[in-house]
């Protein structure tokens, strides 16, 4: 689904961009690979990373682990990308070290 798709890559992009030490300009990665049963797309930021015990904490609808005057946001958009994910018979992984940015693993069956 095309416009699911978008909206994933559109709120995980924009996190990497927004989820920045105010010095660091951000760099963010994305990679494809297709698989005989899957595509699998990663995107790579250079952001404020997220700790261990957080990293599923992100993906509930409403959950936030930083202020407004910190961050801003609703804490709804990563869980939107999971149920996306998932309504496509997919998923989405995090990989992410505190201060040295994430990577999101989204991974789709081929159909």
């Amino acid at each position: 689904n095309y416009r699911g798709m978008n909206q994933i890559l559109q709120n995980i992009i924009s996190n990497g961009i927004k989820f920045q030490a105010k010095e660091n300009p951000p760099i963010i990665e994305l990679t494809y690979q297709e698989t005989e049963d899957e595509t699998i797309l990663q995107i790579k930021d250079n952001g404020i990373g997220i700790d261990k015990k957080n990293q599923e904490k992100v993906f509930n609808v409403f959950e936030r682990l930083h202020s407004n005057e910190e961050y801003a946001g609703s804490g709804i958009g990563l869980a939107t990308c999971r149920k996306i994910a998932r309504q496509m018979g997919g998923d989405i992984s995090i990989l992410s070290k505190l201060g040295k940015g994430t990577t999101f693993s989204i991974h789709i069956p081929n159909v």
